[in-house]
């Protein structure tokens, strides 16, 4: 019965170590996204940044993400906001462009990623190159769109990076 307290114990303390976290990083956010508005700054960039900045302090307890969560709770409604404000006009028109993204662009990145890891870092093969490829080549499309918008791309270009994305 001890073992099994034990283990609820350090059950519990992992479970208020990500409420803390999450806590925190709800205020944190909001202070970095209000920083961005100031900087007059696509928010995805400033974020992204302090991310990696607040990965290098010590003693913030690893939160592991259920891929599920992400694919069933988060992406859903982010695709279907994204469709919901697509012009269908607007699509039809651009249709090669996005093809050529979505494939060609994908393809190309996953190809050069591989082979960059592959060259660069010792042990890593051709099959952990292209998982390290797929996943830097996919792209957001609501920070891309962000960023396309704030640095004033023309609209068609939005609408190709919008329409890619999904």
């Amino acid at each position: 019965m001890d073992a099994e307290a034990g283990s609820r114990d350090d059950a519990n303390a992992d479970i208020h170590a990500i409420e803390l976290v999450l806590l925190l990083l709800l205020p944190v956010c909001g202070g970095f996204c209000g920083a961005a508005r100031k900087l007059k700054t696509p928010y995805p960039i400033v974020l992204v940044i302090a991310g990696l900045l607040l990965s290098f302090v010590p003693g913030i307890p690893k939160i592991s993400l259920d891929p599920d969560v992400i694919f069933l709770i988060v992406l859903p409604p982010l695709l279907y906001s994204a469709a919901w404000l697509t012009s269908w006009r607007e699509f039809k028109f651009n249709l090669v462009s996005i093809l050529m993204l979505a494939f060609g662009l994908v393809g190309f990145t996953v190809l050069g990623v591989a082979e960059t890891a592959h060259l660069v870092f010792a042990g890593f093969d051709w099959r952990l190159g292209f998982v390290l490829g797929a996943v830097v080549a996919t792209t957001d499309a609501i920070a891309a769109t962000s960023i396309a918008k704030r640095v004033g791309l023309p609209q068609r270009i939005v609408d190709i990076l919008e329409a890619r994305a999904w």
